[in-house]
Formats: structure tokens, sequence, C-alpha cells
């Protein structure tokens, strides 16, 4: 979906500017298909592995919280840095950790430690992001004049009981 996304946006749109994005040939878009394909994943591997590796030489549960840390994190920020997808990288992470990561925590407190702080990023990040995309949406109903409607209404009830 990033692939395709990543691609046809590039189409017919207008740069801040305002001047037309050139129009780009088929090879522009299979080398970034690539990038995208091969070498977010390749970042990935080699920052897992990094952190593999720390948490081979580590006994400390404080030390192997912040490995798994600053590993995705920089991961992510070198990713974005190099024009690679960063989403990609940090999903390639998680999927060897859950493979096989979790296995080098050296001791059950550790384990706890790594599991809890993680635990509270996710909870603040999905948090954050909800709180910012309700302020968007309201944001944009606000500044546009729109009226919800009984069939607006209807359909977010609708949706809100087959969800639960």
């Amino acid at each position: 979906a990033i692939l395709i996304r990543s691609v046809t946006s590039q189409e017919g749109l207008h740069g801040e500017d305002g001047m037309e994005v050139e129009a780009h040939g088929v090879g522009s878009y299979v080398a970034e298909g690539c990038q995208l394909v091969f070498a977010a994943p390749a970042l990935g591997c080699a920052f897992y592995f990094g952190m593999e590796l720390w948490l081979s030489r580590t006994e400390d549960p404080i030390q192997d919280t912040i490995g798994t840390v600053v590993a995705t994190y920089m991961a992510f920020y070198v990713s974005t840095k190099l024009g690679i997808s960063g989403v990609l990288t940090i999903a390639t992470i998680g999927v060897l950790w859950a493979r096989r990561g979790h296995l080098l925590v050296s001791t059950a407190e550790a384990h706890h430690m790594v599991h809890s702080v993680w635990t509270v990023l996710v909870y603040c990040a999905d948090t954050i992001i909800f709180i910012w995309g309700g302020a968007v949406i309201a944001e944009k109903i606000f500044s546009t004049g729109a009226i919800f409607t009984a069939q607006d209404w209807g359909w977010m009830f609708f949706l809100y009981f087959c969800i639960t």
C-alpha cells in the first residue's frame, strides 16, 4: 500500500510553490519501488542484528530496555534521513523481534521491564495520534461549516455497533 501510494501520488501533483511536479519515467518508479521493498527491510535487519548483538552481551535489565528503544528509534531516524520507509524498517525489526528477539532478554525481570516500557510508549503514541487526528478532523469540519445530518449520525452509530 505504501508503494502504491508513493508511486501514484507523484503524478499530477503540484509542489509547494504551485509548480506542477514533473512526470517521472518508469525507471524512477522501479527504483523507488526497489528502495521501498528491499532497502527498508535490509536496514531493519541491520538494526535488529545490532540490537541482538547488544542484548547478547548484557545482563542488565535497564540496558536491555534502553537497547531496544534506542535501536528502534535510531532505525526510524536513519531510515527517514536516507529516504527509506521508516514504517517498513520498524515493521522488519518488529517481525524479527517477535520471531526470536524476545528470547535474547536475559532475565524475567528484564523481560517484564522491556514489556512495560514498550506498553507505555505504545499507549502514549496511540493517545497522541488519536487526539491529533480528532483535532484535525474537528478543524476541517468547523472550518468548512459542515453540519452533521441525521444520516451522518445514523452511519456513525451503525459503525459503532458493528465494531463493538
